[in-house]
């Protein structure tokens, strides 16, 4: 029931700024947004492929080095202006990071290598102080799998969030504080995954039934579960991330709907447009506490913010150089993490905010598009499982 981003090859030409409209836009208006100045983040010369895939607020990176033969991705965590450093996991295991809080603690999970033998197996862990720290499973009823549990989001009380399978076919959303782990959502009935937490203890994710074949998302909070509205023509969604103002940002898939998103605002939901392209979608990777969520559409770089699109070549130098193809992650001073290319080669980016610009707003016709993560999480980056 994991649902991964694929990854979408090269760039299209897009030069927008564009509010969401039905139809025909309207003429050509000049908007304000943010301008940066972007850095190369080249984390090993030995690698074929490194992504940056988290960034927190005190500009902690954490990405993913592909090191090529034997095929393995490694994971590599940056400290601004310190040298990268790739710790190596446990056993025969690689790491994938979810999530990172601001003392730069990780959550993830531990898999199988390439050479390792199967069955697969994935244990939620945790990385901190420079060592893992693997977690317990809850406990379930005998004969329940217990091979297949992730640790998917952190927030800064060091809660993590996620889900554990109890069978082929069924999941359910887990919660770990100080290392001890339980279930927030146990009905025999429904599956449920939790992909999210922000610093209040609001958890979000999704929940669905025992088949698999829909999902609904949802918040829990205080023992209640808020069920999140998706649009008339959407038939499944979830949510994948919820700041601290409980702004939720939400997936969702239907009939003549590719993928769609919007921010869910305490009932008020914004649709997140995307640019128009018969081959690229659009993606959603990431938001911040002000909510402003980046990631790609057209494959060019993108963030939302106020129910506007913006290209993020547009807020860059024009004589940069580079092509911005995707944007991973965003923390809350805004700084933006993601990957493009630079000289003909493939290079990861560090934006950071430099200040306000106007940018024009030309007339087109966005679409809704984007990738259901249905009771997990999604990356647009090349998936490890």
């Amino acid at each position: 029931m994991q649902c991964t981003k694929p990854y979408l090859g090269n760039k299209m030409p897009w030069n927008v700024c564009s509010a969401f409209a039905v139809g025909i836009g309207s003429l050509a208006t000049v908007v304000s947004a943010q301008q940066y100045a972007i850095s190369p983040l080249g984390y090993r010369p030995d690698s074929t492929d490194t992504i940056p895939v988290l960034i927190s607020n005190s500009q902690i990176i954490v990405g993913f080095a592909d090191i090529g033969i034997p095929p393995g991705q490694t994971p590599f965590f940056l400290s601004a202006g310190s040298p990268a450093v790739f710790p190596s996991s446990p056993g025969n295991t690689i790491f994938s990071p979810e999530a990172i809080n601001d003392s730069g603690t990780v959550a993830g999970f531990l898999m199988p290598n390439a050479q390792h033998p199967l069955p697969a197996f994935y244990s939620a862990a945790l990385y901190q102080n420079g060592q893992y720290v693997e977690l317990s499973p809850p406990a379930l009823s005998t004969g329940a799998y217990t091979d297949n549990f992730r640790a998917l989001a952190l927030n800064n009380s060091g809660e993590a969030v996620g889900f554990v399978n109890v069978d082929e076919s069924q999941m359910f959303a887990v919660s770990w504080v100080n290392g001890q782990a339980s279930l927030i959502d146990a009905d025999s009935n429904e599956s449920s995954s939790a992909n999210a937490i922000n610093d209040q203890g609001w958890i979000a994710g999704a929940i669905g039934p025992v088949s698999g074949a829909y999902a609904n998302p949802v918040i829990w909070h205080d023992g209640q579960v808020i069920h999140i509205a998706l649009p008339g023509n959407a038939t499944s969604g979830c949510a994948i991330a919820i700041n601290n103002a409980q702004q939720v940002l939400v997936s969702y898939t239907g009939p003549n709907i590719d993928d769609g998103f919007l921010v869910w605002d305490q009932g008020v939901e914004t649709l997140l447009p995307g640019f128009s392209d018969p081959i690229y979608g659009t993606y959603a990777t990431s938001m911040n506490d002000s909510g402003v969520v980046v990631g790609t559409s057209a494959n060019h770089a993108v963030l939302w913010q106020n129910g506007q699109i913006c290209d993020l070549n547009d807020l860059v130098a024009p004589d940069s150089g580079w092509v911005l193809t995707d944007a991973t992650s965003i923390n809350d001073p805004g700084d933006i993490v993601g990957y493009g290319t630079y000289d003909g080669s493939d290079v990861p980016f560090l934006l950071t905010p430099t200040g306000e610009i106007s940018v024009p707003e030309p007339a087109l016709t966005p679409v809704l598009a984007t990738a259901l993560t249905l009771l997990a999480h999604r990356r647009r980056y090349k998936p490890l499982a």
